[in-house]
């Protein structure tokens, strides 16, 4: 699984300029470009486990990138993508994609080798939900639903609790998966519990109970199903109250 194996190189470490000095990340301007760049070679943008990538809370890839020796000219052209120009043809014959990821208020954006699992970061900057609504390229067309619905902040929290659900009742060895940016769930087998435990009112009493003792707690809310075969315990980012007034 992609969550599992993800390794991190932080390629523009590895390359030196005329100076001695290390190349810098590109940033904000310089994705424009980028997204320029692969609406050009007319990649796209999908969806495929973006929610449950490594500790990001988005992930996106495009399909593979076809003519790298034109897209290292591509680059070459491009003053302030000098770091990903250099990164790309020093990997050129491997398998790539485009990628571009958040984490917390930071997006990244570089090179994806989906057959070793590796991302090649060649730019990052701070963003907010706003930045993300307001992106417009044909390369983003298929993640236009996704960012009407962004909330950067709801989803650092349920990676919070992604990182602590690993510790509920992990000798059950559970699959944990975020739904959306409002809810996360980890779900059993079935055949580990008693008949007398399989009760939804309880399991979600001690799934409360067990997060009371994280900081998180508070913004959440708890429920369980049970069907034939699995026991799915989910947690969800709490609604604003919604107050009425009488006219």
């Amino acid at each position: 699984m992609i969550n599992k194996i993800m390794k991190y190189i932080k390629t523009y470490k590895l390359y030196e300029n005329e100076n001695n000095t290390e190349v810098e990340l590109a940033g904000k301007y310089s994705f424009n470009l980028f997204l320029d760049i692969i609406d050009k070679f007319d990649n796209q943008f999908t969806k495929q486990k973006y929610l449950n990538t490594g500790d990001y809370s988005y992930f996106f890839t495009t399909d593979n990138i076809k003519k790298n020796m034109e897209l290292i000219h591509e680059f070459e052209l491009k003053q302030s993508l000098q770091t990903a120009y250099l990164t790309l043809k020093s990997i050129k014959d491997e398998r790539l994609s485009f990628y571009f990821a958040v984490k917390n208020d930071k997006l990244e954006y570089g090179f994806f080798n989906d057959v070793k699992m590796l991302v090649y970061k060649v730019g990052m900057f701070k963003i907010n939900d706003r930045y993300l609504k307001n992106i417009k390229h044909d390369c983003l067309l298929a993640l236009k639903h996704t960012f009407e619905n962004t909330n950067l902040s709801n989803l650092s929290k349920i990676q919070l609790v992604k990182k602590d659900l690993k510790s509920f009742w992990p000798e059950l060895e559970g699959d944990i998966e975020i739904l959306d940016e409002k809810r996360i769930k980890k779900t059993f087998e079935i055949k580990h519990f008693k008949q007398e435990d399989l009760d939804e009112y309880r399991m979600s009493y001690t799934l409360e109970k067990w997060s009371s003792k994280f900081d998180w707690n508070k913004y959440f809310t708890y429920y369980s199903r049970i069907s034939d075969k699995y026991v799915t315990m989910f947690i969800k980012i709490k609604e604003k109250d919604i107050q009425i007034y009488n006219l």
